[in-house]
């Protein structure tokens, strides 16, 4: 429940508490005062015989006069932190006769807690029978009144004080454990641990305690910041056996005060803090002045506490180090660790503004010669160096690595070499490589560093921080391997790639890099090298005319790779690379067939010059005149409507003279790869421009030619009427040409042969009178002749 301070309910319960005390001789009460008024909540723990209380809005440095408690009434106190805002109080009971009631007052605010035996009766002086009275000072912790009596204080309160008392009645079982004999307290004593477990008497108890306790480190520790660590590992390790070394070693604990340390301490070496915990308590309990001679002790005790986020505990005992153990090396470690605290406890309450405070009192500890320290010590300056306002981001996101200062740059590179703890030379590279890596940045000494630590840190420990570093190395390789490509550094991005440790793996994970890098290879002449990185631009390509760029550039980079062996004279290599060209070729058919219309007319354009390279390429493949064809039937027949709009396109295919000499060997590539298809095609397509336009007499005389030949393969395969027009067609345009009459002639017989006694008539008409050669001219007029009688 929630407490409201309530006047009335207050002096009654009060009072019926009064009446409730007994005969019992115990009794404390502590005064915890406020600044402001406190809420909380209670309840009883029968198991434990525990009062638990959660304070609201409340930290545990405010709890101070809570540590002095009287140990005849309390066994243990546990402060614990909740969530950053509240803390929770255990106050675990002496024995099952006492009881407890807690008050909240006002004016000044304050929560008392009253502790006394079930018999308790306040003393009184046996003449007058009144109370007796302390009129001695106040001790810290205890009530500011003088009377030790609930009903005596009560009277002494002023009436306009609001307040409320609430009574906390213990459930008994039916079996009351005696009190134990505490005759020979002095009372008040802090006490920051509980004492020993119960029961743990013998080798067999202490083994049976430690087998119920949660193995492993404290829970806490996962959820620090990723620079707070257990700083003390062991290197030993207890294996499959570890029950039987706890048997073993059990009885040889129970010898000494000094054996059960040893024993919690090699506990927390191998990482099982509660169990620890479990030793030390026992130690605390029955031999104190342990702790007073080893410091390793006091700091096991603390560690374990800050891995249970047991804060305010911690602290004590990294003050304890600090103060007991002024000359030992761990009580420079406690003061970075109270540093720790303090850093923990501003990130709870968003002080920002702590951080810088916190990064110059790093300067204080001492780590001259602790190289282990003076590297952890660096690394907290790289993070509470940063600006304040940089820091919650840090903070949200606990793999985000800090951008260190010039000083704390030095100290981590200067530490780096001699740090001991194989997770603080992990994080120091971490933090180096990623400054390394600002900007975009990518250098040979970047190279170098990069190399050595994704060959020397691997695994899950190393994660994300390795992954998400490798992701930027790979980030920063592409941005200037194609910052170079771009502008024409074919040859510093390629010993920028060369360069690169093979610790890092493929840098070609996108498909721009791997075309960057195969560009750059084929400019500078090293085709074969540049193999691999097209065929990797190709897979990695996002749509077809990516797949189609990446194919047509490995069918070239193939070729000139052929050339060379070819030159060399190595067979194998020749047929191997002869076979590879010729599948490629076929997926380049394929590809090509995936693509639109208008992604295939850009296409052509961009790739004009290596289709034309392959008419006269020794290494001439099929699907390049193919497509080749395709450009030109697109841009000289009448069907080209669907193309008007691409004026790039239309200003690189024209029915001019070039179309005349590229069509000419297009046919010719056609005929040696037994396409004859595609051979008569291309010939055919010359019908469709006239040379007569051109003033190209030997463009003019090559489609002659080239369409003569045409006109026969029709005749040939008896087709008399395309032979016949064909040789119509030839001699009607070829003004100047010495065979016109002989292919107007010949036009004229097929024609007339076919039926088309019109088209023969004119045909030998335009025959006779050509001056170019008599003889046809003559054998034309006698058919006119015959035909006209």
């Amino acid at each position: 429940m929630t407490v409201v301070v309530n006047m009335k309910r207050f002096i009654l319960l009060g009072f019926w508490l009064t009446c409730q005390l007994a005969l019992g001789q115990r009794y404390s009460q502590i005064v915890i005062p406020f600044p402001n008024e406190r809420a909380y909540d209670y309840h009883f723990n029968q198991r434990d015989n525990a009062i638990i209380i959660e304070l609201k809005n409340t930290q545990p440095e405010d709890l101070d006069p809570l540590y002095n408690y009287d140990d005849r009434l309390i066994r243990r106190l546990i402060v614990k932190e909740m969530s950053g805002k509240d803390t929770q109080i255990k106050l675990v009971l002496r024995d099952q006769s006492i009881k407890a009631a807690i008050y909240a007052f006002k004016e000044p605010h304050r929560l008392v807690i009253d502790l006394y035996d079930n018999r308790f009766q306040e003393a009184r002086d046996p003449k007058t029978g009144l109370p007796f009275v302390d009129n001695g000072p106040p001790t810290a912790g205890t009530s500011p009144y003088p009377s030790s009596a609930p009903e005596e204080r009560l009277a002494r309160e002023p009436p306009s004080r609001s307040r409320k008392q609430m009574f906390v009645r213990m459930k008994r079982d039916a079996q009351q454990e005696p009190a134990e004999d505490d005759s020979s307290s002095s009372g008040r004593k802090r006490r920051l641990l509980q004492p020993k477990p119960k029961d743990i008497q013998n080798p067999q108890q202490l083994v049976l305690a430690l087998e119920k306790t949660n193995p492993g480190i404290g829970s806490a520790w996962k959820n620090y910041p990723v620079y707070m660590y257990r700083t003390q590992t062991s290197a030993s390790r207890t294996g499959k056996n570890y029950r039987s070394w706890l048997q073993k070693n059990a009885g040889r604990a129970m010898d000494s005060g000094e054996a059960m340390a040893d024993y919690a301490s090699q506990l927390f070496d191998f990482g099982h803090e509660l169990k620890a915990l479990i030793a030390y308590q026992k130690v605390l309990h029955e031999s104190p002045l342990v702790f007073d001679k080893d410091s390793k002790h006091l700091w096991n005790l603390a560690e374990i506490h800050f891995g249970q986020r047991n804060l305010t505990l911690a602290d004590g005992y990294y003050q304890s180090v600090i103060d007991k153990h002024p000359d030992s090396p761990l009580a420079q470690f406690a003061a970075m660790r109270k540093l720790d605290v303090r850093a923990l406890k501003a990130a709870d309450r968003s002080q920002w503004d702590i951080f810088p405070k916190l990064y110059a009192q790093l300067d204080t500890i001492q780590t001259q010669a602790l190289p282990e320290l003076r590297s952890l010590v660096a690394i907290r300056k790289a993070y509470w160096g940063q600006d304040p306002a940089a820091i919650p981001s840090i903070v949200d996101d606990k793999h985000k690595l800090p951008t260190p200062d010039a000083v704390a740059l030095n100290q981590l590179e200067s530490t780096q070499s001699v740090a001991e703890n194989p997770k603080t030379v992990f994080l120091i590279s971490s933090i180096l490589l990623n400054d390394k890596l600002r900007n975009l940045q990518w250098n040979q000494t970047t190279a170098n560093f990069a190399g050595k630590y994704f060959k020397r840190f691997q695994g899950k420990a190393t994660e994300p921080f390795r992954s998400n570093l490798l992701a930027q190395t790979k980030k920063n390789i592409s941005h200037n391997i194609l910052k170079s490509a771009d502008t024409n550094e074919s040859l510093r991005a390629i010993n920028m790639l060369e360069n690169l440790p093979k610790s890092l793996g493929s840098a070609t994970d996108s498909r721009d890099l791997a075309w960057a890098i195969g560009e750059s290879y084929r400019k500078i002449q090293q085709p074969q090298k540049a193999v691999p990185y097209y065929e990797q631009a190709k897979a990695l390509s996002t749509d077809k005319i990516q797949e189609f760029q990446a194919q047509m550039y490995l069918i070239q980079v193939l070729k000139r790779s052929l050339d060379i062996e070819i030159a060399k004279n190595n067979t194998a290599k020749m047929n191997s690379l002869r076979k590879k060209l010729q599948g490629e070729d076929a997926k380049l058919a394929q590809t090509w067939d995936r693509l639109e219309g208008g992604d295939k007319l850009a296409m052509t354009v961009q790739f004009k010059e290596h289709l034309e390279a392959n008419l006269s390429d020794s290494q001439s493949t099929k699907t390049h005149n193919k497509i080749h064809l395709w450009s030109w039937t697109k841009a000289i027949t009448p069907s080209k409507q669907d193309i008007v709009d691409n004026d790039t396109w239309k200003s690189s295919y024209q029915a001019n003279a070039e179309a005349i000499f590229t069509l000419s060997q297009l046919s010719k590539e056609f005929l040696q790869d037994g396409d004859t298809l595609n051979h008569r095609k291309a010939k055919s397509l010359l019908r469709n421009i006239d040379p007569g336009t051109l003033q190209d007499q030997k463009a003019e005389k090559l489609w002659a030619q080239e369409l003569t030949e045409l006109a026969e393969i029709h005749r040939e395969n008896n087709e008399y009427l395309d032979a016949g027009r064909i040789y119509a067609l030839t001699g009607n345009k070829s003004k100047n040409w010495e065979k016109r009459a002989e292919a107007l002639y010949k036009g004229g017989l097929l024609l007339y042969r076919s039926g088309r006694r019109e088209e023969a008539l004119q045909a030998f008409e335009q025959a006779a009178n050509d001056g170019n050669n008599l003889l046809y001219a003559e054998l034309a007029k006698k058919r006119l002749e015959q035909l006209k009688e």
